[in-house]
């Protein structure tokens, strides 16, 4: 299941959509604490950015992710591992490439 995890999450290293994704978050959150004077205004606006962003890309982004590597996902499970451990490997990796740029994208600006 680690290894799954690992797999995916350096595929989506070096995918645009999750660059892209970190470049977006960054840029919102330096934008919108630059633009507004009062701390807290700008914790409340970058939350409902981060509210409306983050289920939306994570949802459109992982069906396309799942759709384009099916054959993979085949592969895997052709060879003597449980379907558990390949799905919970594949659910893992995405999870942490989210996570990732998440953090970088918003905590740096913060």
């Amino acid at each position: 299941m680690n290894q799954i995890a690992k797999s995916i999450f350096s595929e989506l290293l070096r995918n645009r959509a999750i660059a892209g994704y970190l470049l977006f978050m960054g840029i919102t959150g330096w934008g919108i604490f630059f633009l507004e004077g009062y701390p807290e205004k700008a914790y409340l606006s970058l939350m409902q950015v981060i509210l409306f962003v983050i289920p939306l890309m994570s949802i459109v982004f992982s069906n396309m992710f799942y759709y384009s590597s099916q054959e993979f996902i085949l592969l895997l499970l052709a060879q003597p591992i449980s379907r558990k451990r390949v799905i919970r490997g594949v659910y893992i990796g995405l999870v942490a490439g989210f996570c990732f740029a998440y953090v970088l994208g918003i905590c740096i600006p913060l």
